[in-house]
């Protein structure tokens, strides 16, 4: 009976103690017709948060789905109209939600004086890739790059297992500034979590990726460009402090800065942040086993979860001579975030004793990763491209875990109780060396080849223990 119970435990932890919606509209202009490509925005009240963009289809429709229930409202806009907000409206979080449809009206226009100015969208379509204008967007302030990706048309995040999918599709492959992030996507994620948008330019999440990049990534590719010098000599920087509170105190503290000569340019940035969370969450389940029902009910009603990263980068690019540039970059972050779960789980039966299951989870995760990237970049006379990389990292994950269960019976009365923990280390090295060469053949043909080498050792380590 035992064993049986904490089976159903388990499975009950990781079902979702919800179901989710869908939530549609159509954006048109004062002539009923569609607008195509246009940004909209779920908000939600009343504080505004943004909680996931869109861009219309060619027939100006838009949908949002995987939506909790709550209030929200839209918001929408496109180049040439002012922005257009849908009245606010309750979701149920559990059925499709079809809104009336909103209408853009275009900007007026003075023909005396005409001052000409645009600000970029949030959300901008290229070919073979998504835009996301992450600087001077006074919506993305405050977010993690995870956040905005959260918020991204046709991305999901999973939080709980640290992983992301494109158009529903796993393996996706991050780049930074175009160079590839040589680590597991869990890994990565975990940079992403901790990395602040005030100090990225751009999101380009692509689905169709250029001949040049790697076949692995079968979603597709999420690239962060960096904001960086914008090519003036001198030196500046920045410092960026965001503070906040939601279910607990979250902090940041961005610090980059930039040097550009004529021939020698550098840069650095560090970014440590703090979250501490807590969370209530309660499931019940019913089923027939074949031979009695079944009622399960979990509730976990102080999940408290403390979070602490750091990212780094620092690199250099100097010009040898006119054609050829040496350049070297430097990345990597720590993070350490624990957290306690007490989980208290009522198992009711129709013909057996009921039982009670009171188990607190402590898990630590620790992760640890340093990039090191050397590259150097000649152009011939002819226009011809040559390319050498060298990379080397390391990743290292070490996630402890201790489980107390005590068992009771239907009067209270203490049946069992264990105590054991599961640890994992899983060190990581790797070497990439990789020849790339670029050429164009007339005016609108470009050949590309190259020649890559990986080296990789790993160990994977798990340990259950169980105190007797």
């Amino acid at each position: 009976m035992k064993i049986l119970l904490l089976q159903i435990l388990l499975f009950v932890m990781v079902t979702s103690a919800f179901s989710q919606g869908i939530i549609q509209g159509k954006v048109t202009n004062l002539q009923s017709n569609e607008v195509p490509y246009a940004n909209v925005l779920l908000r939600n009240l009343p504080d505004s948060t943004l909680i996931k963009g869109a861009i219309t289809d060619e027939s100006g429709v838009f949908s949002f789905s995987n939506i909790p229930k709550g209030e929200y409202f839209i918001e929408t806009s496109f180049l040439g109209y002012t922005k257009a907000y849908s009245p606010v409206f309750n979701f149920s979080g559990v059925e499709k939600h079809d809104l009336d449809p909103i209408t853009l009206t275009e900007e007026a226009s003075n023909l005396d004086e005409v001052t000409v100015s645009a600000t970029k969208p949030l959300f901008e379509m290229e070919m073979g890739k998504m835009v996301v204008n992450v600087a001077n967007s006074v919506t993305s302030a405050g977010f993690s790059v995870i956040d905005l990706l959260e918020r991204s048309p046709g991305v999901m995040v999973n939080r709980q297992n640290n992983t992301m999918s494109l158009a529903g599709k796993n393996g996706v492959v991050i780049l930074m500034n175009g160079k590839r992030f040589r680590m597991p996507v869990e890994a990565a994620f975990q940079m992403l979590a901790g990395l602040n948008s005030s100090d990225v330019e751009k999101l380009e999440i692509i689905t169709v990726p250029p001949a040049n990049y790697d076949a692995d990534g079968d979603a597709g590719f999420i690239n962060v460009v960096m904001k960086r010098n914008n090519g003036m000599i001198g030196t500046n920087g920045s410092v960026t402090v965001g503070q906040g509170y939601g279910s607990g105190y979250q902090g940041n503290l961005s610090f980059n800065i930039n040097h550009q000569g004529p021939k020698f340019s550098w840069f650095a940035l560090v970014a440590p942040s703090v979250v501490n969370q807590s969370q209530i969450w309660e499931s019940q389940r019913s089923n027939n086993d074949g031979f009695q029902d079944i009622f399960i009910n979990t509730v976990s009603d102080d999940r408290a979860r403390t979070g602490k990263t750091i990212n780094y980068q620092a690199g250099f690019d100097y010009s040898i001579s006119k054609n050829t540039t040496l350049s070297t970059l430097v990345s990597g972050y720590e993070n350490r975030w624990n957290q306690v779960v007490p989980i208290l789980t009522e198992a009711q039966y129709s013909i057996s004793p009921d039982t009670t299951i009171d188990m607190t989870l402590t898990e630590k995760n620790y992760w640890s990763h340093i990039m090191g990237n050397i590259n150097l970049q000649h152009t011939f006379q002819n226009g011809q491209v040559l390319n050498v990389d060298l990379d080397f990292l390391r990743y290292d994950n070490a996630n402890p875990t201790w489980y107390t269960t005590t068992f009771f019976d239907e009067s209270d009365n203490v049946i069992d109780s264990e105590v054991f923990r599961i640890s994992k280390d899983t060190p990581i090295d790797m070497w990439v060396g990789s020849v790339n060469h670029s050429m164009k053949i007339g005016k609108s043909v470009k050949v590309d080849s190259g020649i890559k080498g990986t080296f990789s050792e790993l160990s994977n380590t798990v340990v259950f223990e169980e105190q007797f």
